[in-house]
Order: C-alpha cells, then structure tokens, then sequence
C-alpha cells in the first residue's frame, strides 16, 4: 500500500487508498493506478488553488468595496461593538461565575449538610447528631464539620480582625486540596487534648510572613492565645467564605458544644460522595437517618430533616438566576442588532443591483455572489468584534474593580483567551447571521427587473422582509423592556419598605474582646462601657450605643421565647416563637433612630443588680398579648430547640415596644421577631459565647469625618482591640439593594439599547421606503393628494409594524415573565401596569421614528419628483 504525503487529511487518504484498491481491483497495474491517481491529485491541488484565490480576491475586493463606503461601515462596527461587547462582557461574568472549574478536585462529589425544622428554617448542626450522621450513613468517602468566626490576629504593628474557621481534619480531606506548605490538620487534631496549632490561607502567609516556608513551626497569636502554624493551603481554598485566612482545629472546641440535640452552636457539614453515589442517593439516606434519631429523639428531633446541596449550586445559587436573566436579555439584543444589520444590509444590497446583475451577465455563478456578500458581512463582524471585545475588557475591568459583595468567584472574572474564542465565534456567527438573508436575495436577481427597477427608483424587492425585521425587532425590545420595568417596581417597592430605622448619618464599627483577655464577664462589660464613654465625648457625636447585631446584615443569636404563664413546648412539633436575640445599650435606640411605639429604652440603672428588664417588637407584643398592654408583662429565653434542665427561665419584665428592624436584609426578611436586653443584664448562657459588639453612632457630621477619632478612642481603652468593619449604615442599605439596583440598571440598559435600535429600524426602513418611492410620492401629491395624506400613509407604515411587534412582545413578555419572580419583590411578574406602561412607551418611540420620514415625504415638491430619473 502506498504511503501518501502527510499533508493530506485523513479524510482524502482514505479515499485516495480505496481509489487506488479499486483500480487494482479493475486490472490496473500499481503504475498506472498511481499515474491516474497522480491525475486527480493535480486536479485536487489546482480546485483548491483556484478556492484559496477565489477567497483571496473576495477578501480584496471586500475591503475595497467597504472602504469606499466607509461611513456605512462605520456605522455597522460601532452598532456591532456594542451588540457583541455587551454579550463579551456578560458571557466573560457568566464564565467565570458560573463555568469555570473550581480549585476543588471533583466538585460535583461536595456535598454541604445543614438541619432544617418543621417551620422549613434552616439552621446548623446539633453536634450530637453529627456525630450519628458520622457513624450511620453510608454513603459519604469524608464528612467533616466546621463553623466560621472572626479572630484578633495580634503580634504586629496593629491588631487586625480577621475571619477564620474551626474545621475538623475530614473538612479538608473532602475538599481534597492539599497544603503548599506543610500539612492540614490530621484525624488526631480533632481530639479535645490536642495542641494549639493552626493552617493559614495562602494570602495570609504572604502577606504577614513573606511566603517564607520557615513560617512552619512558628506562632500566630490569635484572640490573644498562640497557635503553631503546621500548614499553608493554596489560594484556591476559599472555605467557607471567599476571605476566610485561618483554620483551627475543631477538636480544640469540642468541649463548648452543648451536648443538647436541641442546641444548635453554629456548626456545619461538608462531606464528599462515594464515587457513583449520587445526590438523591444521599439525601435519602440521609433522611432514613433523620428519621430514625426522630423515634430515637422526640423531643429535639421531630420533624428535623437534613438539607443536602452540591457545594457549587450554594455557591452560585443567589446570583444565578439573576446572571441567567442577563444572559437571555443581551441574547435578545444581539438578536436586535442583528435584525438592525440585516435591514442596512438589504438596504444596500438593493442599491447595488445593478452592480451585481452585471457581475451575473459577466458569468458569476449564484454562490459566488453569495459569497462574495458574505465575506463582506463576516468581514465586517470581525471588525465590529474587535471593537467589542475592546468593549468589554473596559467593562469587565470597571466591573471587577467595583468589588459587588453580590458576585462570588469574582477573582476568576477575566477577559482572557477563552473568552476572545467565545466573542470570535460570536462576531463570525453574526456576520453570517446578519449577512445571509440579504446575500440569498441579491444572488437572485434578475438582470432586466434589476436594470429596469434601478431605472425607474421603483421600491426594489424584500420590502417584506424589511417589515418582518423590524416586527422582530419591536417584539424583542418590548420583552426587555418589559423586564427592566418590572425590575425598576422591584427596587422601587425595595427602597420604599420601613426598615425600622433611620440609617442617615450613622457610622458603624466592630470591636471584639476576646474571651481569652477578658475571661471576667464583668471585665467584658466593663470594657465596652469605657468604649461609650470615650466615643460619647468625642466633638460631633449626637448618639452612641452598641449591639450585638447589626441591621441587614443578618447574624446575631437566635433564642425561643415565651411569656409568663405559656407552657414550655413539650417538643418542636409544638407551636415555639423564635426571636432574634440583642444584647443591647441604652443610647442604642436613639443611635439609630429606632421608634418607640410604648414604654421606654432602657437606662444606666438596668445593670446587673437590676430586675431583669426587656424590650421587644410590636410584632412580638401583638402576638403574646394581642391588644393588652405588654408593659409590664414578663418573657422569658432559652435556646434554640433546646430544652436542658440546666437552662431555668429568668423571667424579664418588658419595658417598652419598638417598630421592627429588619436585620437579614431587605428581599427575605425571616419571620424571626426581635428581644432586647441590657448589655449588663446577659443570660448566663450568652456570656459564654460572648459576641462581636457593633458601635453605631449618629452625628450631624459626614458620618466617615469622626471614623479615625473613633478608632483613637476605642484604641486608648486597649490598643490591642481591632475596629474593623467600618461602614455607614447608609453603605449597608446599599449592600443590602446591591443585586436588585445591578439587575435593574443592567436590564434597563439593555431595554434602552434595544428600544433605541428598534426605534433606528423603523426609522431607517421608512426613509429608505420613502427614498424609494419619491416618484410615487409625486405622483400622489400631483393627482390631489395632501401632504396631511402622505403623513398619514408613511407613519400609518410605521405604527402598522410597531401594532404588530408590539402584540408579539406582549405575548411573549407575558410568557416569559415568569422566569424573573426569582429577582422581583413587591410586585407581581405579570404585573398590568408595566405591561401597559412599556407598550405605550414602544408606540410612542415607533411613532416619533415615523412621524420624521413622514414630515419629510411630505415635503416633497410634486415637481422635482417627477422630473427625478
């Protein structure tokens, strides 16, 4: 068999190789066989030959011909840009947020586990039942446990808060990352009796050590205890969060867990799946074991389920219905742009047929002009990509640099190599797309109409499909529309809710003390209170208090409340009113501006030796004493689901009721009611797990003006206390609004965009109708037509095709809308008033882009028309 030059395909060999068997086959000798062979490879060569020159030629002859008509190209790359900039650039997010691989080897095999009740909360991991998930399931290759915390990281020239994680050894074995420096935590790290040793972050290492591998062995000093440093893991270990920079042994603080089922400290599980389990698999299994700690434990168990989610659906599961949205909508306006294109496109064409009916008569076949038309198209597109991607490397760049606490995985946001293939194939598919319909329509004319349509300014063909274009066109622009307008009654209906407070000029700081330098609960307590005293005397400051949660950011310590004379639940299945739980200051409610309804805050005199007094919501006060007056009555705590012995009621006398307070941000506020006690007055079971405290402080001052003066002040009571989390409260309802007002500025631009190159459709259409039909026009005016008359028909053209776009958008708006409930708050996907609103909008744009061709068909001197060749 003979061996055929590398240069050809595998496709050509193996065809040349059964020619060649077949000659055999017929009687031919291995010469002739290889002579005729030889033939049809010149052939070959000299076809190819011919189609490279051919493409070579088009390719000339289309940068001459679009050089010529550079305005024209112009125009066409500058709409392009924006049409495949915009799609760049969302595709470059929607890449990196949602498509790129994670530093986790086998994602799809991470699981996270959380407990959820009977009410559907969510909530953390009792540890004794952790411990039965460990030793019952089967279906799990690791399963560890973690929760997150802030620590005091001293030593430096500055103490710093930063956030880390206690985190058992198979936490980091079922992520499977392995430490750059030394080693992660082992199975012996998760007894009770092991040393003080931590795994630092990568950005960590470099940023206080150098990422000098002798840091191993060395101590970090954390919430004033030292801690061996025994590992470094890479930077692709953002677990549990994104900023997260120190791991400690889990086993260190085993001991504080409650032993109580009822108890639920803080604690999750990741675990890793078997290979070939799936998630279903697991869930049920996981629920077989729920089920039977139910029957085993009725009193903390019942009703409890075991919530199991692929880790990379929670990472993403807040923004990907909102990244899918925006997807769709720069779908559509490429769509748009393309429709746009494909209208200029058939515009020209219809002006060069002339040309190409001589080219036709001069021999060119049917696919060269074809081609020759597209080639001028993807040449263009390619152009217009270009700019595009230029386009969305800015904005990507401005985006990025805007640092949205929305978007996760941001750090993988690039405009990079995968990124110019994906807006390559794009630009390519557009210039065909755009391209196609009009070089199909040029290629079959006929010469003597052409010649004689050229001669005589009649309208030329493919006026339907103009009409059909710009119908398209309208419908598109009216389903965004549609949606930025629902987007838009969203965020209104966001900024217009009560939060409970007034966040104008109020600046906000954290401080925590350590229970390692404070272990004295009346030394903790102590300490804030010098805090207030000093920031109080600082010039400017109106009002300064301090709480243990901090309003739309959600956190803070969950209890179970009842009032006096309501028995204690016998179970969870039992009716049980959870409340969010503040240990607060007397000055806190004035701080921030937070409305009395009864009563009184508190005072200096609710301290320790006081009775225990109370504050709570109006919601909590409706619901315990309906309309009774709840001053004077009494409440009483205990823990969440818990129902230890050890935990006796301390009854609290209520002295006043506030307006709610929305602290878990504004689009899904829980169902949790609010209880405040005095800072001085802490339950027993809180001051063992003492919180970050949150300074507010109002001042007439641009609040950031006295942020520095704040800080000197809380470092003079101990220069070894970070305050961290600097932030106005104005800045956290702007946190809080930050996915909302991006969904609404982005659709909103892309509706502009949309709306904006409808509107050029319809108006470039009818000017080119009314070029066309100038003779006409004449005519018309010649025979008694008044001017009134032509305005009418032109614009009557005009507002005939938005009718129909704008009953197809409609349509297809109300079809869709639906898909945007995830992203809407306080009004309905298929709300009326905005269906109503965008369409009149789209009729009132259509007519203002036909009432101008119009005006100037109008104007047309019957006498100069008809004298026109």
């Amino acid at each position: 068999m003979p061996e055929w030059p590398r240069r050809l395909s595998e496709e050509i060999r193996q065809h040349l190789d059964d020619e060649y068997d077949a000659l055999r086959a017929r009687g031919l000798s291995h010469d002739d066989a290889m002579r005729r062979l030889a033939g049809d490879l010149d052939e070959l060569a000299s076809m190819r030959a011919r189609r490279i020159d051919a493409a070579a030629l088009d390719l000339r002859y289309a940068a001459r011909t679009l050089r010529k008509n550079l305005g024209f190209t112009l125009v066409v790359m500058l709409t392009l840009a924006l049409g495949i900039g915009a799609t760049t650039a969302v595709f470059t997010v929607v890449d990196g947020v949602l498509l790129r691989p994670y530093a986790y080897p086998d994602m799809n095999r991470i699981v996270t586990l959380m407990e959820t009740t009977r009410r559907g909360q969510i909530i953390s991991v009792a540890w004794p039942n952790f411990q039965d998930w460990r030793a019952q399931n089967e279906v799990f290759e690791h399963l560890g446990i973690y929760r997150g915390m802030v620590m005091n990281l001293t030593g430096g020239e500055q103490p710093e808060r930063i956030v880390g994680s206690l985190a058992s050894s198979e936490v980091f074995k079922a992520l499977g990352l392995d430490a750059i420096v030394g080693r992660a935590f082992t199975p012996q790290e998760d007894d009770p009796s092991v040393p003080r040793v931590a795994v630092l972050s990568e950005r960590l290492w470099r940023s206080h050590f150098g990422g000098d591998p002798a840091a191993i062995g060395r101590a970090i000093t954390l919430n004033d205890e030292p801690y061996t440093i025994v590992g470094v893991m890479p930077d692709g270990m953002r677990f549990p969060t994104r900023t997260t920079d120190v791991w400690l042994p889990l086993g260190l603080f085993v001991r504080t867990f409650p032993p109580d089922r009822g108890a639920h400290p803080g604690l999750l599980a990741v675990a890793k799946l078997k290979p070939g389990v799936s998630v279903e698999r697991a869930s049920a299994d996981m629920d077989a074991i729920a089920r039977r700690l139910e029957q085993q434990n009725p009193i903390s168990n019942t009703d409890h389920t075991v919530l199991l989610t692929p880790y990379a659906d929670e990472i993403v599961q807040n923004i990907r219905p909102a990244l899918v949205t925006l997807a769709c909508a720069v779908a559509f306006v490429l769509l748009i742009v393309c429709a746009n294109l494909a209208n200029l496109m058939l515009a020209r064409a219809d002006g060069r047929h002339r040309e190409l009916a001589i080219r036709e008569a001069l021999g060119a076949s049917r696919w060269r002009i074809v081609q020759q038309l597209l080639t001028e198209a993807v040449l263009i597109a390619i152009g217009g990509g270009a700019l595009g991607a230029l386009l969305a490397w800015w904005a990507v760049a401005m985006f990025v640099a805007s640092r949205p606490t929305s978007i996760p995985r941001i750090d993988r946001i690039a405009v990079d190599g995968r990124v110019l293939v994906f807006t390559a194939i794009v630009s390519i598919a557009t210039g065909v797309a755009f391209g196609l319909a009009p070089a199909l329509r040029a290629s079959s004319i006929d010469l003597l109409t052409s010649l004689r349509d050229a001669a005589r300014g009649s309208p030329g063909g493919g006026r339907r499909l103009r009409a059909l274009l710009v119908v398209g066109e309208i419908a598109l622009a009216l389903v965004l529309l549609v949606g930025a307008g629902l987007t838009i009654r969203s965020f209104a209906a966001l900024a217009a809710l009560d939060l409970g407070f007034d966040p104008a000029r109020v600046v906000t700081m954290r401080v925590s003390a350590p229970n390692a330098r404070y272990p004295d609960p009346a030394r903790w307590i102590a300490f804030h209170r010098e805090i207030l005293a000093r920031v109080s005397g600082i010039p400017g400051v109106e009002a300064a208090g301090l709480n243990s949660a901090t309003p739309l950011e959600g956190g803070g310590s969950e209890s179970e409340v009842r009032y006096e004379g309501q028995p204690a639940p016998r179970s969870v299945s039992e009716e049980a009113t959870a409340c969010l739980f503040q240990a607060t200051t007397p000055e806190y409610f004035r701080a921030m501006g937070i409305v009395f309804v009864r009563g009184r805050a508190f005072t200096p005199h609710d301290d320790a030796a006081a009775a225990p007094v109370a504050i709570v919501e109006e919601a909590l006060a409706r619901k315990f004493f309906a309309a009774a007056d709840p001053i004077g009555k009494r409440i009483a705590f205990e823990f969440t689901g818990g129902h230890s012995a050890a935990a006796r009621p301390v009854w609290r006398e209520v002295v006043g009721v506030v307006r709610h307070v929305r602290h878990y941000g504004l689009v899904r506020e829980p169902d949790n009611l609010e209880v405040y006690v005095p800072l001085e007055q802490l339950p027993i079971w809180f001051r063992d797990r003492r919180p970050t405290m949150t300074l507010f402080v109002r001042t007439p001052l641009e609040p950031q003006q006295l942020a520095a003066s704040i800080r000197r002040a809380v470092s003079t009571v101990d220069p070894q206390i970070p305050v961290f989390s600097v932030l106005t409260m104005n800045e956290y309802v702007g946190q809080a609004t930050e996915q909302p007002r991006l969904n609404m500025a982005l659709l909103g631009a892309f509706g502009a965009l949309a709306l904006a190159l409808a509107s050029v459709g319809i108006y470039g259409v009818l000017s080119y109708l009314v070029g066309r039909r100038t003779q006409e026009i004449g005519i018309r005016l010649a025979l008694g037509a008044t001017r009134a008359d032509v305005l009418r028909l032109i614009v009557g053209h005009g507002m005939a095709l938005a009718a129909a776009g704008i009953a197809i958008g409609l349509f297809g708006a109300w079809a869709i809308a639906r898909l945007l409930g995830a992203l809407l708050y306080g009004v309905s996907p298929h709300d009326p008033a905005t269906f109503a609103a965008i369409a009149a909008l789209v009729a009132a744009v259509a007519f203002a882009a036909s009432y101008l061709p119009g005006r100037r068909a109008a104007r047309v001197d019957p006498m100069l028309a008809l004298r026109a060749e």
